[in-house]
């Protein structure tokens, strides 16, 4: 009882906000069917008889390929189970946030409720909600041929007599009419909710195969998925189970989802094509083929979204352009440990320059204007032919605490690098490249410094150099609270906010690391194989941040919000406790030959 007071009670915000939406007439309907699904008639299990489908696993295969959306829980209370027992769920719970729901009206509300159904039904809610939902369960939206979609909630129960207890409570809550059907050989019933002496116009329908319980608010759904019944597992069927680009997208997600989110877009065609005729949108969505959303909670939390594409058509621009982008983004393992927040990711500089002759810019007095003063700051080279080609694929950037803690300035410095192309080819290429480089770099720092002393007669910034065994450093003294500084390096330029973050970059031997951290690496194995740009979010560092700086913090926020002191501090208490839930969550998107991958994940440690 305790995991399902703990799952509801984390589901709670999530629950009041859905609330508050409004849902389209079709969605209300697939929520009155779900709302529905348990207290539909028991009365069918003496009338509909099991059948072959026993045994069957796979709800897809009542399924068919035309679906439009198909939704699927699999293994649901294992996984929440797992969950439920992880770090992450355990910190959850012990935060104030978590103490003040549960002494709160909702959660004695749900408390009531909660005995209320255990009174009907004769059983604790968690069980009947495992044995209801069983192994699988499903919700199935087809288009249709009018404006109004069709659905279908198939589940596989695990105890049908469990099933039969649940169901015989809600019947005996609510006045209900049931009409025995025939179709194909097989029963359904009708179910009539009756008010009074009136009947409600929409009615429902229910078939039961076996431990298979089929419901849905139009007739024909049922009727199909009767036929479905009737066929082997083998049989060559156009079910979804059958489908090629259904198990093809399945295999692209993690082994271990809990819900399964499909969307066929082949199937709203029409509907799209009508609403929608815009040229850009029109070109992505025919060459999509599918999408896949999947979810699961075991040590943490991993949410991944994958859209398949036809690249057959495609301009010979992108086959280059994703080559460019394989593998792993390299500058991950230059973040250090301290960084609160980071970004490593992939580019190819030679499609910007592509793009850019493609779109004539040589004919814009505009860009010959850009183009007149990129020559000058890089010797003469060329921005599009000769500059951008010279940069490598991989890049990132990276925000850590400020040693010293100014009134109106960002409490945190920056580090930005993009990569150079291999030394020994931009030396056989462009000998004059990295001279021109540190050139025009150089120039934009006397330019800066020049600007701030027009405008400050107490200090006079002054650029300054220093050659150190990563390379020659510039910054910048005297410029306010900041001493910006760039290095030229082998195989990277980097440009900081601070002269004392770019000594420690250049220090760093790789053993000081995010990417070397216990707790990065479990996050890692998650998203990193096949994504080329991570967004990262250290939570164990800004959670140290926020902890040594709360002062400071909360002063800036009565400064920059105009609250007073309480409500500042009452608001970094309650920022504090969502970040001691985990300890790091990262953003990862991947571009494949023929699919794109979006990757959002959490972790706690122990």
């Amino acid at each position: 009882m305790k995991w399902l007071t703990q799952y509801t009670s984390a589901c709670e915000p999530i629950r009041q906000l859905a609330s508050k939406i409004r849902k389209r007439k079709a969605l209300r309907r697939c929520r009155q069917s779900l709302l529905v699904a348990i207290c539909l008639a028991i009365a069918v299990a003496p009338v509909i008889p099991a059948n072959a489908y026993e045994g069957t696993p796979h709800v897809e295969q009542f399924v068919g390929a035309n679906v439009g959306v198909f939704i699927k829980a699999t293994n649901l209370k294992s996984q929440l189970t797992q969950f439920l027992d992880s770090p992450m769920a355990r910190r959850l719970q012990s935060t104030g946030l978590y103490e003040q729901w549960l002494d709160g009206p909702d959660y004695q509300k749900l408390q009531r409720s909660r005995a209320a159904v255990e009174r009907m039904v004769q059983m604790p809610v968690e069980e009947a909600f495992a044995d209801f939902l069983g192994e699988s369960a499903a919700i199935a939206i087809y288009a249709g041929s009018g404006e109004e979609p069709a659905a279908v909630l198939i589940t596989r129960t695990t105890n049908a007599d469990t099933i039969d207890t649940i169901l015989d409570g809600w019947n005996r809550a609510e006045r209900n009419e049931f009409i025995e059907h025939s179709y194909a050989g097989s029963r359904y019933l009708q179910r009539v909710k009756m008010s009074g002496n009136s009947k409600h116009a929409q009615p429902l329908y229910l078939s039961r195969l076996g431990r298979f319980l089929a419901i849905s608010d139009r007739e024909e759904m049922i009727r199909r998925i009767i036929d479905f019944s009737q066929l082997g597992s083998d049989d060559d069927s156009e079910t979804l189970w059958n489908s090629a680009e259904y198990q093809n997208a399945k295999q692209l997600i993690s082994p271990d989802t809990t819900l399964l989110i499909y969307c066929n877009p082949r199937a709203w065609d029409t509907q799209v094509g009508r609403k929608n005729d815009d040229p850009v949108f029109q070109t992505v969505w025919h060459h999509c083929r599918s999408v896949i959303l999947g979810v699961s909670l075991q040590q943490g939390f991993l949410v991944e979204a994958i859209a398949q594409y036809d690249s057959s058509d495609l301009p010979p621009e992108w086959s280059t352009y994703i080559r460019n982008l394989q593998g792993y983004p390299e500058f991950i393992q230059r973040i250090p440990s301290r960084a609160l927040a980071a970004f490593a990711g992939q580019h190819d500089p030679a499609l910007f320059a592509t793009l850019g002759k493609r779109q004539n810019l040589q004919d814009l007095e505009e860009w010959q204007k850009v183009q007149n003063v990129g020559r000058g700051l890089f010797g003469g080279l060329d921005l599009l032919d000769e500059v951008l080609t010279c940069f490598g694929s991989n890049w990132g950037m990276y925000l850590v605490p400020r040693d010293a803690q100014i009134a109106g300035v960002p409490p945190f410095d920056a580090l930005i690098a993009f990569e150079l192309v291999d030394s020994e080819r931009l030396e056989a290429e462009q000998k004059q490249f990295r001279p021109a480089l540190e050139n025009s770099l150089t120039t934009g720092f006397h330019i800066v410094a020049a600007i701030y002393n027009a405008n400050s007669p107490k200090e006079t910034a002054i650029v300054r150099s220093e050659q150190e065994s990563g390379g020659k450093i510039h910054w910048i003294d005297n410029l306010g609270p900041f001493r910006p500084a760039f290095v030229i390096e082998n195989d990277y330029v980097v440009v900081s906010t601070a002269l004392d973050l770019m000594t420690e970059y250049l220090a760093n031997d790789g053993g000081d690391t995010l990417d070397a951290m216990d707790g990065f690496g479990e996050l890692s194995d998650r998203f990193l194989p096949t994504s080329n740009q991570v967004l990262i979010f250290n939570v164990e560092a800004i959670r140290r941040f926020v902890e040594d700086s709360r002062e400071f913090l909360a002063s800036e926020s009565v400064r920059s919000n105009d609250i007073s002191p309480q409500r500042a501090a009452d608001r970094l208490s309650r920022f504090l406790d969502v970040l001691r839930v985990c300890d790091s969550v990262a953003l990862a998107w991947g571009i494949q030959k023929d699919y794109v991958r979006i990757v959002l994940t959490g972790i706690a440690t122990e």
